[in-house]
């Protein structure tokens, strides 16, 4: 005899057959709205065989699992609503293994790569839709490792910088989609440190200086697109600090904003004129 589970509203929620009070064989579910979204086969109250789930909307398939003794087991896909394969796999012991791909509604590649034992392991890449390569990304036990690489969707490269243990470590670059340098530094720790360079889309020096703990420190210079000097100070903890001096983009000083700073604040109290006198 089948036995009804409801909401509270009375509404059917499952159904299916019991066996000393443990679900058994096939049980159907249903959402409030009275749609069928999930099938599971059981065993003495275990997940044991196939799992279906559709859309409830239109009631399409949306995924496909097989579960031994409540693990799930061998190949997995799911679909998208209205049909087309979204993603497929593989599963070993309840863990994610080999590889694994997912894809865009309406066809073609978004993301593949490999799992060991559940863990990301070796080359994962994405795809912009229409199959150009969006990133590169390596993977150790489940760790970002080696080199990681993004492209805008013209193909040009737009991030290249290197990871260790799960942490960004080494020299980290960006780029304008014109191919210019846009910025160059490096990484310990997962925080940038060291010497740090900044650029215009144009290709000239916008900013240089030096970054402690992953906060601008010490001696900062930054310039206009044209190549002239724009400002530059002493920065604290990522805050101007002390004299400071800026120019207009005519080479002309700023005498608005030059000045003495503390906490990235300005003292009116001080004329930058007196305080600052060479060009």
């Amino acid at each position: 005899m089948l036995h009804t589970e409801r909401y509270a509203d009375g509404v059917k929620r499952a159904q299916g057959r019991l066996v000393d009070g443990l679900r058994d064989g096939a049980w159907n579910f249903w959402d409030r709205g009275g749609r069928r979204y999930a099938q599971r086969e059981f065993r003495r109250g275990i997940l044991d065989g196939w799992s279906l789930a559709w859309h409830p909307h239109d009631g399409s398939r949306r995924r496909e699992i097989r579960f031994e003794h409540g693990l799930r087991e061998g190949a997995a896909l799911g679909w998208h609503p209205g049909g087309g394969t979204q993603w497929e796999g593989e599963f070993k012991a309840g863990q994610r293994v080999g590889t694994w791909q997912v894809f865009y509604p309406g066809g073609g590649l978004a993301l593949k790569g490999d799992f060991v034992r559940g863990e990301r392991d070796g080359l994962w890449q994405s795809f912009f839709l229409g199959g150009v390569l969006a990133t590169e990304l390596h993977w150790s036990a489940g760790a970002r490792t080696e080199t990681e690489r993004r492209w805008y969707r013209s193909g040009v490269l737009k991030l290249e910088g290197e990871w260790k243990d799960g942490i960004r470590d080494g020299v980290w670059s960006r780029f304008h989609r014109s191919q210019a340098l846009a910025s160059k530094g490096a990484y310990r720790k997962d925080q940038r440190f060291g010497a740090w360079e900044l650029f215009h889309k144009s290709g000239e020096l916008r900013a240089e200086g030096t970054v402690v703990d992953g906060l601008l420190e010490g001696w900062w210079i930054h310039h206009w697109s044209t190549g002239g000097k724009r400002a530059e100070g002493e920065m604290r903890r990522g805050r101007l600090e002390g004299p400071w001096k800026f120019w207009h983009q005519d080479g002309s000083r700023d005498r608005g904003a030059t000045g003495i700073y503390s906490d990235d604040e300005r003292d009116p109290g001080v004329s930058p004129g007196n305080l600052i006198s060479d060009p």
